[in-house]
């Protein structure tokens, strides 16, 4: 049986794959003590369940420093996030140690990947039809 702390997940999912290259948590503003002191996020992993975000390596992990608790960007390794499908991000320990972490606000900033055999923009066509690549400045 686990002690008495209790721990938030959250998994997200995307329609379509995305490249994620930071996000911004913002605690409740009534209890800043209750914000949390890590996460631990993990790519592609629809299935996690508690046990298994508390046991396995994350595809990053990071202590988070109040500067990430008032709302400044917390940039990811981007080169991990490239192809993302799900994100689960597990908060294992909010900052005061309580029971209770509270969060008001998560934001992931990214872009969406580009679909293979897309259409390229007509810009692209033109640039490609016009030779542009082939004689640089």
């Amino acid at each position: 049986m686990r002690n008495s702390v209790l721990f938030f997940q959250m998994h997200i999912t995307f329609g379509q794959l995305v490249r994620v290259h930071s996000l911004v948590l913002t605690p409740s503003p009534e209890d800043k003590t209750k914000g949390p002191e890590s996460i631990k996020l993990f790519v592609n992993k629809p299935t996690l369940d508690f046990d298994a975000a508390e046991q396995e390596a994350a595809v990053q992990e990071i202590k988070l420093t109040a500067d990430h608790l008032n709302g400044t960007p917390i940039e990811l390794r981007y080169v991990l996030f490239q192809k993302v499908l799900s994100l689960t991000i597990f908060i294992p320990a909010n900052v005061g140690g309580g029971e209770e972490t509270n969060l008001s606000c998560i934001k992931l900033i990214g872009t969406p990947c580009p679909q293979e055999g897309s259409k390229p923009s007509e810009e692209q066509q033109k640039s490609a039809m016009s030779g542009d690549w082939l004689n640089p400045k």
